[in-house]
C-alpha cells in the first residue's frame, strides 16, 4: 500500500514539474511575441512620424520651387511665356528655393537634403491629374523628400533588430502647380471690361478673337464695368480710365465667386476716347496690349446693368482700338498665360503665379 502511495506522489511531482516547464516555455514565447509587436509598433510609429515630416518638407519644397517658377513668368510678356523653355539659371533658382526650404525644416532632428533627381520641373495636367517632366512651358514642380540609402540615410530601427530589421526607407512626394487664377491682389487688373461666361459656354475658348466693343452680341460678348465703384455710370468710368492711365486708380482685390463688380449697361460711347488713350499708353511697338480681365457670371451676351459676380479671369491681347469708321476694340483671349494671383478658379486659360499643392503623398 505504501509503495502505491509513493508512486502516486512521484507521478504528481513529475506532472507539476512538466507543467511548470511548459508554462515557462509558453511564457517565453509569449514574451518574445509581445516584444516583437512592441518593437514593430514603436518603429512603425517612428517611421510614420518621419513620413509626415518628409511630407511637410516635400510640400514646402514644391511650393517654394513653383513660386520661383511663377516669378519667372511674372517678368515675361505673353510671347515670352508662350515660348518659354527653362533656362539653366531658372532651374538653378527653382532647385535652390526647394533645397533652402528643406534645409530649414529638419524631420525629427534630421536635416533633409534634396538630390537633383528629387526636384523636377514639368507640366501638371489638371484634367488627367498627371505630371510630366518637361522644360517646355512648365507649370509645376515635383519634390521628393526621402530617408533611404540614396539620400539622408534610412531610418534606424530601435527594437525591430530582434526581427532582423535594422532600418526602414521612408519617402514623400508632392507636386505644386500654377493652377487657374482664383484671386488677384489690388492693382492687378487694368481694364474696366469683363467677358461674359456665356462666351466660353457657347463653345469659344482662349485663343479665339473677341470684340470688347461693340458689345451685346456673341461676337462682342463683353461689358463695361466700374469695378466696385458706385454709381456705376459713364462719369465713374471716365475717372477709372483716366486713373488707370496715370496710375492714380488701383483696381480692387478680386476673388472668384465672392467679388461682385458694378456693370454699367449700354454702350458708353461718349467715353470711348478715354479708352483709346489708355490703349495708346499701354500698347507695345507692335500695337498689342497684354491685359488681364475678369469673367462675369451670365447666361448670355446682353449688356448687364448693376452687380454681377466674378467667376474667373482671362488674359487678353488687345490688338486694335479704332474710332472711325466705327468705334471698336479688337482682342484675342490667350491660352497658357500666367498672371500675378493665386489659384482656385475655373480654367479660362490663365494660370496664377502663386502655386498650390495639387498632389500629395
Amino acid at each position: 500500500m505504501q509503495k502505491r502511495k509513493d508512486r502516486a506522489v512521484q507521478q504528481r511531482q513529475r506532472f507539476w514539474r512538466d507543467e511548470d516547464g511548459s508554462t515557462a516555455v509558453a511564457l517565453a514565447v509569449m514574451l518574445a511575441m509581445l516584444m516583437s509587436f512592441a518593437s514593430m509598433a514603436i518603429d512603425i510609429g517612428y517611421a510614420m512620424a518621419t513620413k509626415a515630416g518628409l511630407d511637410t518638407v516635400a510640400k514646402a519644397g514644391a511650393l517654394a520651387g513653383a513660386r520661383e517658377l511663377g516669378r519667372v513668368y511674372e517678368g515675361q510678356t505673353f510671347g515670352q511665356q508662350a515660348a518659354y523653355q527653362v533656362t539653366t539659371s531658372d532651374r538653378a533658382a527653382i532647385v535652390a528655393a526647394a533645397r533652402d526650404i528643406a534645409q530649414k525644416n529638419p524631420v525629427l532632428g534630421h536635416a533633409i537634403g534634396l538630390g537633383d533627381s528629387d526636384i523636377q520641373v514639368g507640366e501638371w495636367d489638371m484634367s488627367r491629374r498627371t505630371f510630366t517632366a518637361t522644360d517646355d512651358r512648365p507649370n509645376a514642380v515635383r519634390v521628393a523628400a526621402r530617408r533611404d540609402t540614396t539620400h539622408n540615410g534610412p531610418v534606424t530601427t530601435f527594437l525591430a533588430n530582434v526581427l532582423g530589421i535594422s532600418s526602414l526607407s521612408v519617402s514623400a512626394v508632392d507636386i505644386a502647380a500654377l493652377g487657374p487664377v482664383g484671386s488677384v491682389p489690388p492693382g492687378e487688373l487694368d481694364l474696366p471690361i469683363a467677358v461674359s461666361k456665356a462666351w466660353f459656354t457657347d463653345g469659344h475658348r482662349c485663343g479665339n478673337a473677341i470684340k470688347f466693343y461693340p458689345t451685346g452680341t456673341l461676337e462682342g460678348c463683353a461689358a463695361w464695368h466700374s469695378f466696385q465703384e458706385t454709381p456705376s455710370s459713364a462719369n465713374t468710368l471716365q475717372q477709372i480710365l483716366t486713373g488707370l492711365q496715370d496710375g492714380t486708380y488701383q483696381s480692387p482685390e478680386t476673388i472668384v465667386g465672392v467679388t461682385q463688380y458694378e456693370f454699367i449697361g449700354g454702350t458708353v460711347a461718349s467715353k470711348f476716347s478715354s479708352m483709346q488713350s489708355l490703349y495708346n499708353a499701354k500698347k507695345d511697338a507692335s500695337g498689342q496690349w497684354k491685359t488681364f480681365v475678369t469673367v462675369y457670371d451670365d447666361t448670355d451676351c446682353s449688356n448687364p446693368s448693376g452687380p454681377a459676380t466674378i467667376v474667373g479671369f482671362t488674359t487678353a491681347i488687345v490688338t486694335q482700338v479704332t474710332t472711325t469708321p466705327e468705334k471698336t476694340i479688337q482682342a484675342v483671349l490667350q491660352c497658357d498665360a500666367f498672371e500675378t494671383g493665386r489659384p482656385g478658379g475655373p480654367d479660362y486659360g490663365t494660370g496664377a503665379s502663386a502655386p498650390t499643392i495639387v498632389q500629395a503623398s
